[in-house]
């Protein structure tokens, strides 16, 4: 599983109401849902994202890659902020890897 942490320069975890993950080249959204059976919200939202953590790929997606490596756009909004950051996906053959893309996402708090 790929993921990234998304935190407030104090540390404490954005929450977002929306995420979702395209890929960049031909802009189709990527169903995270898909072939994956836990933290799975039925919004598209999974990993842990009352702890800041959100899923950006899983090797039960393997297959959706096509062209490899692929780049996958982030985007997450709740009321007050947005992100967008892209990531550079690849395969091995057994697992999917992060070539390229934060580990960790900062935001500054906007007053």
């Amino acid at each position: 599983m790929i993921g990234v942490s998304v935190v407030y320069e104090d540390e404490e975890p954005v929450i977002f109401d929306d995420a979702s993950v395209k890929n960049h080249r031909t802009g189709n959204e990527i169903d995270l849902c898909s072939s994956y059976h836990s933290n799975c919200t039925g919004e598209g939202v999974i990993g842990h994202p009352e702890s800041g953590f959100y899923t950006i790929y899983h090797d039960g997606l393997r297959n959706e890659i096509g062209m490899r490596p692929v780049a996958l756009l982030f985007s997450a909004s709740n009321d007050s902020v947005s992100v967008e950051q892209l990531f550079l996906i690849d395969e091995d053959g057994c697992h999917v890897q992060k070539k390229a893309g934060p580990d960790q996402i900062i935001i500054n708090k906007q007053d």
